[in-house]
């Protein structure tokens, strides 16, 4: 089993903000590592306490159809950290290599990975 992480920020505290920034990092990482859903075992979501609108896995199932065991949490607080920042972490069976996604501004995170997308 391999781990997939991932990151992206919301525009704003609003659930549609929070479902298309889902939607958007969840995406790109099922196309970024070719991933089908029988390789997905499960999500984890973690946001920043400044997104409470809506759930993250809320969109990946209704949007994405994803019928897999989805969580969402609170990332902990750190003074000065990144702002409505959602953060995914996908555990995934039969891939070599997997390739994580930072986008847009929370490329910022993992600078050691090249950029964003």
């Amino acid at each position: 089993m391999k781990a997939v992480r991932g990151a992206i920020c919301a525009e704003e505290n609003s659930a549609n903000a929070i479902w298309d920034a889902a939607e958007e990092l969840m995406r790109e990482i099922v196309k970024q590592n070719k991933l089908k859903e029988e390789n997905i075992v499960s999500v984890m979501f973690t946001m920043t306490k400044d997104l409470t609108k809506a759930f993250p896995s809320r969109a990946v199932r209704e949007r994405l159809g994803l019928n897999v065991p989805l969580i969402d949490t609170e990332q902990k607080y750190v003074e000065g950290d990144m702002a409505r920042c959602i953060r995914a972490v996908v555990f995934v069976e039969g891939k070599k290599t997997v390739k994580h996604v930072y986008m847009g501004k929370a490329a910022n995170l993992r600078k050691d990975l090249g950029g964003s997308v």
